[in-house]
Parts: C-alpha cells; structure tokens; sequence
C-alpha cells in the first residue's frame, strides 16, 4: 500500500501511494512503523503542551471512534464535524472514516454567525449525525432548539465514549474504502459566494498531501507550527494532514491565542525548531506591526526553512517588513515561499523552489489594468508600478492554463485570464450540486481539451510562473480597465493611521445607471471630525494612485468588514451588509468631486 521513497537528505520515507493508498492506509501505517512519536502536540494556552497524541495513540482513539460513529451513521452518511481546533478534530474526522461515513469539515464553532452556517451546511449535505465535544454539541442545541429539532440530527458526543477493551474491535466498515470513495466533504471559506460542500476522495488527498511533501521538501520527522483553523482547508490539509502524511509532528494553538498574541507563533517556532510553518500574508503583517522587538530576544528563527504564504494575494513589502523585523532572531528571506491555492483543488496547487525567497517582479501598473501586464521600465515613477509576486508553477503533474474565457483559447505569457486546472488535486466537485459543477469542474478549451476546474482566479503568466492577480468576482471594471481591490484596499490601508490593516473591501457600487465602486474601511476609535478627515484622505489618495475616485467611503468599526476564518475579506457580504442598511456605519462620506 506504501510507496517509499527518500527525503531531500536521503533518509527512508514512506508516504502513501495516493493512486492506491487511502489516509486510513496512512494511520495504520505510521502507526506501526512509528508507534511512539509524537504526530500532535496541543497548546490550550498557546504557550505549554497540554496533550500529545502519538502515532499508535492516534490509531487507537479514531478507532474508538469509529466504532461509535458506525452503530449511528451507515456507510456513506455524512456527520458533521463541530469541534474548536486541537486535535480532536483530526480524531473525529479519522474516526468518521473508519466508520465508513463522510465527515464535513468548514463549521467553526466559535466564529461569528456560526449557527447560521452550521444549519446551511447541513442541511446542504444531508447530514444524519453530528460529531463534536459534548459543550460545544450542547451549546450549539441551545441557541435555536426548534431550527435543531427540524434537521433531526443524531448528536455523538466524542469526548463522552465507552472505554475501549484492550484487544477489542471488530472489523471497521471505513477499512475496506478505496481510493477513489469520498474521504471528506469541505466547505469553502465563502470569500466570493455562499460556501460550498467541495467533495474531496482519499485520491484527491493524497496527491495533495504528496505534491505539497515533494514541493516544500518535507523530511521525515519535520516539525511544523500552526495556528491556523482546522475548518478550513489550509490549517486542515496544509498543516494536521500533512504532518500525518510525511511522518512529522504538528505543534498547534488556536488561531484566537494567535490574534490576541502574535508573538506566541514565533516563540513556538523558536521552542520546537520547527522547519515548516505559515500562513496567510496578513499574519506576517500581522508580526511585524504588533510584535515589540524585545519579545524577539533569546528567540532562535534559523531553524525554520519554508515559511509558506498563501489563501489570499502575497505582497512584496509584507514579506520585507517581516523579514526586516524577524531578522535579528536568525529568520531568513529565503525561507519565504509564496503559493498558490485553493479548496476546489484540495489545497495547494503551485509554489516555487525552497530556499529562493519567491519571486517579485515591477509591473507597468497601466498595462496590468488592459490585461497585457508587461515589466515596468527601471526609472518608472514609483505610482506608476505594480510589484506582484510570483507563486512558481503548477505542481504535481498538473496541467494549469490561463485562458480567455470568452474565446476559451489558453493564453500566452504576459496574457491576463482565468485560471483553470486539471489533475489528481481537483475535486470530484461540488456535493449535490449537478448543475454549478458543469460550470465550475467542466471548463473546456477551444482546442477540445478538459474538463477542467475554472478556478475564478485570474492570472498571467511570466517566466513560467504563476502570477495571480485576484478573482473574478471581485474585480471592479471601470472605463474598460479593470481594476483590483486589494490595491485600492492597500492604498487605503497606507493613507492614513487610523485606518486597520487587512480589514478594507473595495467594490463596485449598485447604481447600474451609475458605474462606480467604493471603499469600506475599519478605523480605530476617533470623533466625527477626524473621521470626516480621513474619509477625505482615502478619496484624495486613492484617486491619486489609481486614476478613479470612489462615489462613497464607509467608515467602520472594528468588525464591520466579515472575513473568512482564514483572514480572507469577504467583498460582496460587507457589499451586501451596506447596501441593505444592516451595516454599523460610523460615517458614509459622498466625495463631491469627480471620480477621476
């Protein structure tokens, strides 16, 4: 069942055969060759190892419940998964599995509106049972009991089970899963639309577990970090999964002891030795703003030899800033490695070389809006130039194009399209929707070849590597030039101090007979009159810089822009949220002069 092959400095690997293995396969596996190494180490307090879970612990307890989960769920059933992030996630999900059922990942219980989704996503699977701890089971039954009572749910508590006989246990029906059967049902972010149940097999999986191990350089017994939520797909597959798969061991804390102490990430880093961790850009934004030097002293960042970027745009001068300010503590540029991915394609799907620091290249900004980006001339003015950073090339084996959409022609280089993909990585498609998975998985180029999966990304390519410029969805179209909004968003987020970082959405207006686009931003606490001022500001600077002005700027609290749990803005919600009125605003500012 498993293929062996050799890590970047030739000691034995063995990682499952992902055209035949399953990530059942990969359990019992390390579970005999590695029983006593630690895969899972759980910090509640995002500080101290509350629990370690070893390879043979791992096996014993997802069995145990496995064995539950199958007198109450029949082979193929989906359960839900309702678990905050550790390792019992993990333990649910593989539990799941050996009871034959499918498990349904993208719930976080403790976000904002998480009873809205947990409703939506269930009854969008048909889910017949849901899996979590017995708190969290028994809150989320609180909070509506009739909505509940509606989906006629069977609730297993997880952490409330019979004790496990030495010796006992029957057969399990998830055992006798091949390769090409459903392994998990995951729900998107939701970042451009309502989230989506993207149906991933063991196949599906593997290659991408496997495509990652080879592109990172993974070694056995790596150590990584992560922070990052379980219910989404990054800290799920890129982080848990992935430590399953390469032998390796994954220290984790939740992402809400990340976010009220950045530096909690790095000091783990330091502590463990990891080699591998990441994330979104705006956590690194996030260090190097919130992180005082002095909390860097003593620490040691040398160890760490892949730092992975991705699940939202990568920018040049976040990555300088952190390197700048990681410095001091042994961290290295060329740790950075800048990726490219997304759920409908498991997770990863291109990245560069380790040890190159990723590649960024000026853009004629004015050529990147017509969509024939070409390479900005050296003593361009400095407004005048895009910076982009490139995320290398299509991994394992994939075939990506970048293609006119209206033409269906695959493009050349310096061409901007939409990014489509063919290969082992792709998902079987949406769960229970037919229609939108002709759409989404069933791309087909002029020349006959496909299907592939429209990713709804645009991109061009330069020097054979993937530059992504943004999605579809939310790109703001004025006087036939198209423009992005994470640059309208970084230009408001550096115009003034009291705008917050990461948290602005850019978007067209709803006027039809008026086509325009505006600005949503959160400020700090200030009175009328300085808010007023840096309404102002935005409009004056954005202006400026993009040669468009915004018909409106919206000042928000703190909290007024909705995000993805993996840090993504969520443009057409906040769009959505202002327009019906529903929007806390602190000021709504109609700049009086013209939009250019």
């Amino acid at each position: 069942m498993n293929k062996p092959i050799r890590s970047a400095d030739m000691r034995p690997m063995s990682f499952a055969d992902w055209e035949t293995g399953t990530l059942l396969s990969v359990v019992e596996s390390w579970a005999v060759e590695r029983p006593d190494a630690v895969v899972y180490s759980w910090m509640e307090d995002g500080e101290t190892v509350s629990r370690d879970i070893t390879f043979a612990g791992l096996r014993t307890e997802a069995r145990a419940v496995g064995a539950t989960v199958a007198r109450f769920a029949k082979p193929g059933e989906r359960v839900m998964l309702l678990y905050g992030d550790g390792p019992d996630y993990v333990i649910g999900l593989l539990g799941c599995l050996y009871a034959g059922a499918i498990p349904v990942s993208g719930v976080h219980p403790g976000v904002l509106k998480a009873f809205e989704r947990f409703i939506g996503v269930v009854r969008d699977c048909g889910a017949r049972a849901v899996l979590g701890p017995h708190d969290v089971l028994a809150e989320m039954q609180r909070i509506d009991e009739d909505a509940v009572d509606e989906l006629g749910l069977k609730w297993l508590a997880s952490d409330r089970l019979p004790a496990v006989r030495p010796g006992a246990g029957e057969p399990l029906p998830g055992l006798f899963q091949g390769n090409g059967d459903l392994a998990l049902i995951q729900y998107t972010s939701g970042s451009t639309r309502a989230p989506r149940g993207v149906a991933l097999t063991h196949r599906n999986i593997l290659h991408n577990l496997a495509t990652q191990a080879e592109s990172f350089g993974y070694r056995l017994g790596d150590v990584g970090v992560s922070w990052l939520p379980l219910s989404h797909d990054m800290g799920l597959i890129g982080a848990v999964l992935m430590a399953l798969q390469v032998g390796g061991r994954c220290v984790m804390f939740s992402p809400a002891r990340f976010l009220r102490k950045p530096e909690r990430w790095l000091k783990a880093i330091a502590r463990f030795g990891a080699t591998i961790s990441g994330g979104p850009n705006f956590a690194y934004d996030l260090c190097a703003r919130r992180i005082p030097p002095a909390a860097l002293e003593g620490l040691d960042l040398s160890a760490w030899n892949l730092a992975f970027n991705g699940a939202e745009p990568v920018r040049q001068a976040v990555l300088d800033r952190f390197a700048a300010f990681a410095a001091p503590a042994g961290f290295r540029a060329e740790a950075f490695y800048p990726c490219y991915g997304l759920a409908e394609a498991t997770l990863f799907v291109s990245g560069g070389r380790p040890g190159t620091a990723g590649h960024a290249v000026s853009i004629d900004s004015a050529s990147l809006e017509t969509g024939r980006p070409v390479r900005a001339a050296p003593d361009a003015a400095p407004g005048s130039v895009s910076t982009l950073v490139g995320c290398g090339a299509a991994a394992g084996g994939q075939r990506l194009e970048i293609v006119d959409t209206v033409s269906g022609e695959a493009l050349g280089e310096g061409r901007v399209g939409e990014i489509w993909l063919q290969g082992p990585s792709v998902a079987a498609g949406y769960f229970g929707r037919k229609s939108e998975n002709a759409e989404v998985f069933g791309g087909w180029l002029a020349s006959g070849a496909g299907p592939f999966l429209r990713t709804g990304d645009l991109g061009f390519r330069l020097d054979g590597e993937i530059f992504v410029t943004g999605r579809a969805r939310d790109l703001i179209v004025l006087r036939g030039r198209n423009h992005y909004p994470q640059d309208i968003e970084a230009t408001a987020e550096d115009a003034h101090g009291g705008v917050r970082r990461g948290a602005s959405a850019a978007f067209m207006t709803e006027d039809a007979d008026k086509l325009g686009f505006m600005i949503a931003c959160e400020i700090a606490p200030v009175d009328e009159t300085e808010r007023l001022a840096i309404a102002r500001t935005l409009a004056a600077r954005i202006a400026a810089a993009h040669g468009i002005g915004p018909e409106r700027v919206v000042l928000l609290s703190a909290g007024g822009v909705l995000k993805t749990p993996s840090g993504k803005i969520q443009r057409s919600q906040t769009a959505a949220r202002i327009f019906d009125g529903t929007a806390d605003m602190l000021l709504d500012h109609r700049p009086r002069a013209p939009r250019s």
